[in-house]
């Protein structure tokens, strides 16, 4: 097996313990090791799990959003060099958007620094690709 099937299996078997835990605190433990494995290890992945990586945002546990608004953040980051990931950061900055009113203090918290550095990176590509109204 190779190193990217290797790491594909690994990615789905995370996500399915990720949809499918039921206790907050170990959600969140899976997720973290699901962020390492897609932003550090096997980026080429992130395309594929990005969109089931948002169906958490509905998940009850305060941990398991703090934790996804900080995967959204590194994700987003990484939209640069991954086209297909460029496409779904309107999808990162609606959740983030959302978990402003989350009743979670943390998780709000998260959402804020995770969007303005995500709006912020947004808005500079647009700024280099240019082709807004001449000012």
């Amino acid at each position: 097996m190779s190193g990217f099937e290797w790491g594909r299996d690994k990615a789905v078997e995370l996500m399915n313990a990720a949809l499918l835990e039921q206790d907050g605190p170990k959600q969140a433990d899976i997720l973290s090791q699901l962020r390492e494995l897609l932003i550090n290890k096997h980026p080429e992945l992130l395309s594929e799990f990005a969109p089931k990586l948002l169906e958490l945002q509905m998940y009850p546990s305060g941990a398991t959003r703090k934790n996804l608004a900080a995967v959204l953040e590194e994700m987003g980051a990484r939209g640069e060099s991954m086209p297909v990931v460029e496409e779904l950061v309107p999808d990162f900055l609606r959740c983030l958007t959302r978990f402003l009113q989350d009743p979670t203090a943390a998780v709000v918290k998260r959402a804020l620094t995770s969007g303005s550095t995500l709006f912020r990176r947004t808005f500079s590509r647009a700024a280099k690709k240019g082709g807004g109204p001449a000012v």
